[in-house]
Formats: C-alpha cells, structure tokens, sequence
C-alpha cells in the first residue's frame, strides 16, 4: 500500500502492508522477477512522480543483493 493515510490506518489496526516498491523487491528476492524486469520496472514506477528518486535509487540498490 502507498498511501499514507492507508497505511497509517493499517498501523493502527495492527496489519502488515508493504508498498509497490517492497513487493517488488519480494518478487525479485524469490526470482519471479528478473533483475532487468526489476530495474525497468522500478524506474518506470519512479517516472510517474510520486516516489522520490533517492528512494528509487535505493531500491534499486537493494535490488543488487540478489544479482
């Protein structure tokens, strides 16, 4: 979940979430994504505008442990 008011009402309730991002980063953790589909995808989430570059280039980054 990316909103934030969400996920602070998931908080409250005690449930976990995970945001896009998290979720694609667990897709490529299990390789049922490659890391070219990872990158491409990450950086095309990132070309929408709402997600701060430093945190696409953090995922990314991450993303390079399972390389």
């Amino acid at each position: 979940m990316d909103d934030f008011k969400g996920r602070k009402a998931a908080e409250f309730y005690r449930v976990e979430t995970t945001t896009t991002l998290g979720l694609m980063l667990e897709l490529l953790a299990v390789r049922a994504l490659t890391q070219i589909d990872y990158n491409k995808n990450v950086k095309n989430y990132g070309s929408q505008g709402w997600i701060s570059g430093d945190i696409i280039q953090e995922f990314i980054e991450r993303g390079r442990e399972f390389e």
